[in-house]
């Protein structure tokens, strides 16, 4: 049995999808035989330097309706729920304290740099992670493109960390190919590797 960590998007509440994801992949991974957890990481403090990403943000979303904060959004007795559902790690992620023989990265829009409804991590791009074994499965970039990823990061993220890569979507596989120059492989939602939901109804 190898112990298995996910960087996705379970705690981007208020979102049913999110979650759904989130416990698909658990689910898969945790019938290959393996132990599942998903990383849990500190948002950064509001410096001058993160307020101009955030606008940075909010100048590149191309939605019709204004950026909404969702951190203060009540949750959902039903999300809250499902999220019971989910081995989250109880602890802040420490690099030299937690270790994991594979990090998942994805799925979800983990690398939509226009989604303003939670924050973007340096860990969803591989940085950061103690593993030798770093991979994405179905994320999904949304529109993301290189010049954004850079002034986003300030060219100071790459992808070079992960050691393979998939998306969900062939934009996020031109953006693999654009940033770290690699054709990666096309897979499925991890959502729709559950043949039968069914059985997890309680």
């Amino acid at each position: 049995m190898k112990r298995v960590g996910i960087c996705t998007l379970h705690d981007a509440n208020p979102n049913f999808g999110a979650t759904l994801q989130a416990f698909s992949l658990q689910e898969v991974i945790k019938s290959m035989g393996h132990d599942v957890e998903f990383l849990k990481f500190k948002e950064p403090k509001i410096t001058k330097k993160r307020e101009k990403k955030l606008k940075l943000k909010k100048c590149y979303s191309n939605s019709k309706f204004s950026p909404i904060d969702t951190s203060k959004i009540v949750i959902n007795s039903k999300i809250q729920e499902s999220n019971r559902h989910l081995n989250i790690s109880e602890e802040i992620y420490n690099p030299e304290k937690h270790q994991y023989d594979s990090i998942i990265i994805g799925s979800d829009e983990l690398w939509n740099l226009r989604n303003t409804s939670f924050i973007h991590q340096k860990e969803y791009y591989g940085h950061g992670l103690n593993c030798d074994n770093v991979f994405t499965y179905a994320p999904s970039a949304n529109g993301t493109n290189k010049k954004l990823f850079d002034e986003y990061f300030n060219n100071e993220i790459t992808l070079e960390n992960i050691k393979n890569f998939s998306a969900r979507d062939r934009g996020t596989l031109g953006f693999i190919k654009e940033v770290a120059g690699i054709d990666a492989e096309l897979v499925l939602d991890p959502t729709l590797l559950i043949e039968d939901f069914d059985k997890y109804a309680v």
